[in-house]
């Protein structure tokens, strides 16, 4: 299938909106709906006279539609209009480079400072470092009252952050939240400036410094803006100005980088936004629609949809099935590990996507290297001791039954993809830390047209002709009982279910039962 060369009647409806409609709209756009064409379309027929700016997601986004768009409408990223907001505002920080690492720095020093024990060890400074950074970073990202404590605590909940043993080292992290905030926003206009990435999108919201203001301003991935986001593309409107943001609340699945869950209900409710459907697929086949449908009712297949091909098929049998340029999708990281493993062994090219997991797997296995010097190949067993320890804090935290149990399913899983490559490298002879490292990133190297192992949230924008879902008779979370929680999950599936341009494969565990099947995935084609 082809995206059309004529737009279709909502894509019409869109533009007629815009040359002749007022206000502010939202498009929502499913998957595989040539939204990127849509806007680009938009874009073409706005008047150059009209100042007219389109804020992308990430750079590559950026430079992509640049390309395509007319010359009077430049591309740039939310951060990039952020740090306009602060250059203008101060001059200085023309030609200073970004610290990937500044709030890492601060929490650091923020530590250092507030500990009373001189004795804190490297692994307990870590934790806490990593800790803090992230608490500050969620704060930045969704603009909780830092003076809040039980907000800041909250925070920790909401995205599955790993406190640090000890409980009062816990709660000094939650108390220098402001200061670090603070500290970070002053260093902007020392003697000698520094500046994160955070900073760029938090201070202009809390400090009110305009960035440049536009008469038009086109946003992309309006579902997975944070509140932080949401606000600095609000204040580039010009007086009179109109906004269209393009997004899907069914594809809304970042909320753990900080995304607003319900970022598109809070465009409209900020901006008064019209609702315009963009419902037509031009990826999936008819059978993968139809299965789409069980979630998103409004999605529709393209005049042109092939029928398309949907299988099921038992774990045991997926190795045969795979072959160069297959994407495999899952829940959870574990299996993906598994079978990259495997698929390795067999000398397939293959990877697993997300290079911090491999951090976090590395993570554990230095821990469980410590504990395990006098008998490496007890390592296994030592996992399992970190695991429990880890489960023991969660259920000492005092969360609610479905904050402790998704808190759990997340340990367990990062440990399971942790314990099956340790095992691969003791089994391949590895015999010292360093190996195992080298091992691990390998994993998450991609080479040329690979066997692509990701979770469903990495495969967010991606589509490949083969798409095989791994364990989709555990595509729903246990936890998932409230009703937020189990709309959460049914995006997860959403996203999973449009990713194929041609073939669909269920891949269940071989004990799993056909009564466990979720219902997408009983659908016949």
């Amino acid at each position: 299938m082809t995206r059309p060369l004529v737009l279709n009647s909502y894509q019409q409806n869109i533009l007629e909106w815009v040359l002749h409609g007022s206000g502010n709209a939202v498009v929502k756009a499913t998957a595989g709906s040539g939204k990127t064409t849509t806007l680009v379309e938009i874009a073409k027929v706005l008047p150059p006279d009209i100042s007219t700016r389109f804020l992308a997601f990430n750079k590559h986004i950026a430079h992509e539609l640049q390309q395509r768009l007319p010359k009077h409408v430049k591309a740039q990223t939310i951060h990039s209009l952020g740090l306009s907001a602060l250059k203008s505002a101060y001059p200085w920080l023309d030609g200073i480079r970004p610290e990937a690492g500044k709030y890492a720095r601060l929490a650091g020093l923020a530590l250092r400072q507030g500990a009373t024990s001189g004795d804190l060890s490297a692994d307990d400074f870590t934790k806490a470092q990593v800790f803090l950074r992230d608490l500050v970073r969620y704060a930045q990202h969704t603009l909780c009252d830092p003076a809040d404590l039980e907000a800041v605590r909250e925070l920790a909940i909401q995205y599955n952050l790993t406190p640090p043993d000890d409980l009062d080292l816990e709660r000094l992290c939650y108390q220098a939240v402001p200061k670090v905030l603070r500290v970070g926003a002053a260093a902007v206009r020392g003697p000698e400036p520094s500046l994160g990435y955070e900073d760029m999108l938090y201070l202009p919201v809390r400090r009110k410094l305009p960035p440049p203001r536009f008469d038009f301003v086109l946003v992309d991935e309006a579902q997975d803006l944070s509140p932080a986001q949401l606000e600095l593309t609000l204040s580039a409107l010009a007086e009179g100005g109109r906004a269209i943001y393009v997004g899907d609340e069914r594809q809304s699945i970042y909320g753990f980088a900080g995304a607003d869950a319900d970022a598109i209900g809070r465009i409209v409710e900020r901006s008064q936004a019209t609702m315009l459907p963009l419902p037509v697929c031009y990826r999936c086949p008819k059978t993968h629609v139809r299965l789409a449908r069980q979630i998103a009712p409004e999605i529709e297949w393209a005049p042109d949809a092939p029928e398309g091909r949907v299988d099921w098929i038992e774990d045991r049998h997926l190795a045969k099935w795979l072959r160069q340029g297959d994407l495999v999708l899952c829940r959870y990281n574990a299996p993906l590990v598994r079978w990259c493993l495997e698929m390795l062994r067999q000398g397939q090219r293959a990877t697993v996507r997300g290079r911090e997991l491999g951090e976090e797997i590395l993570r554990i296995a230095k821990a469980a290297v410590r504990r395990g010097r006098a008998n490496p190949a007890g390592l296994a067993t030592h996992i399992e001791a970190l695991l429990a320890e880890e489960i023991g804090r969660i259920r000492a935290q005092g969360h609610d039954l479905e904050m402790r149990a998704r808190l759990e399913e997340a340990r367990r899983d990062l440990y399971a993809a942790a314990r099956a490559v340790i095992e691969d490298g003791l089994q391949r002879g590895l015999k010292t830390y360093a190996e195992l490292e080298r091992h691990t990133l390998a994993l998450f190297d991609a080479e040329q047209n690979p066997i692509v192992f990701s979770t469903v949230h990495r495969a967010k924008g991606d589509e490949a002709d083969r798409v095989f879902i791994l364990h989709s008779e555990a595509m729903m979370a246990a936890y998932a009982k409230t009703p937020a929680a189990v709309a959460g999950e049914e995006c997860v599936q959403f996203v999973a279910l449009t990713r194929a341009r041609r073939h669909l494969v269920f891949v269940r565990q071989a004990k799993a039962d056909e009564d466990e099947l979720p219902e997408f995935s009983r659908v016949v084609s």
